[in-house]
């Protein structure tokens, strides 16, 4: 054969192969940055009540009483981090005998509370250096003045019918579990549900559920018809439809719906949006 003509197929063939290997480059390229697309980072209203929640565990989990609340580092931290995203009119208040606190502030147009029995939105916000509550204060009721009781001939008071004796609802234990050196446990009461975690109260709740194996665990918990999360002391949320908690391999996460796609929280980093959940690969992260 002519060794020209060699030539000139040699050149050909090197050619092509490098033209194959270019555009197995530009592919593999877009590839990596289609997964790097499909992890979404938080927004700053989920980061802000995720705070919030975090705040409240923090407050919760004080054991040395309300006075230093203010020099607790986690506090502070979470101020910080608040400001950092925007938060603004952040105001609180605590009375250190009663233990009672409130937090507010406004994000984005919306205004945020907290206190010892709500978390979350609030049309007006009441507090303030004056009042430690979210919602409005109570009314004082009016004082009535007692009636004149008759006494029967045995020298008794007869009951009315309206005396009626109201019993407080009971603690009913629902579920007890044991994570390393975390326990937990759900009671009902009164159609509500209470959550002890280590022994600190929270709720009540509508509904809660837990997922557990031996190392990790996950809560999704109702307020308000809203739904929060909590994995491993961490806290997530509000979400408007219950989102799905559930083990990825060896780990804890959940999946949840917004703007009518799917994402999935695990180990706090966001991958989505999916149309399908079957989308997500484990191996993406």
């Amino acid at each position: 054969m002519d060794k020209r003509l060699i030539i000139v197929l040699s050149i050909i063939i090197f050619s092509l192969i490098g033209i194959i290997f270019i555009v197995s480059l530009m592919f593999s390229k877009n590839e990596s940055n289609n997964n790097v697309s499909n992890q979404e980072e938080p927004s700053s209203i989920e980061k802000v009540n995720s705070e919030l929640f975090d705040i409240k565990n923090t407050i919760g989990n004080i054991t040395d009483g309300y006075e230093h609340l203010y020099d607790n580092q986690d506090f502070l931290n979470s101020i910080n981090e608040l400001k950092a995203l925007g938060a603004t009119n952040i105001i609180s208040n605590i009375n250190p005998q009663n233990q009672t606190y409130c937090l507010s502030l406004v994000k984005d147009g919306v205004n945020l509370c907290i206190d010892n029995d709500y978390i979350g939105n609030i049309d007006v916000s009441y507090c303030s250096r004056d009042n430690i509550t979210c919602t409005v204060p109570f009314e004082e009721e009016p004082i009535i003045e007692d009636e004149e009781t008759s006494i029967n001939e045995e020298g008794e008071t007869p009951i009315k019918e309206e005396d009626e004796i109201i019993e407080e609802p009971e603690l009913i234990l629902k579920e007890e579990v044991k994570v390393k050196n975390t326990s937990i446990s759900i009671y009902e009461e009164g159609g509500s549900k209470i959550v002890f975690i280590n022994e600190k109260e929270f709720g009540p709740y509508g509904e809660v559920d837990i997922t557990y194996n031996e190392s990790e665990w996950g809560l999704s918990m109702n307020y308000n018809n809203k739904w929060y999360i909590n994995t491993n002391g961490k806290a997530f949320g509000p979400y408007l439809e219950k989102p799905t908690v559930e083990f990825y391999g060896e780990n804890i996460g959940f999946s949840y719906i917004k703007d009518n796609k799917y994402y999935v929280n695990l180990n706090g980093q966001i991958y989505g949006p999916y149309d399908d959940l079957t989308e997500f690969n484990l191996n993406e992260e």
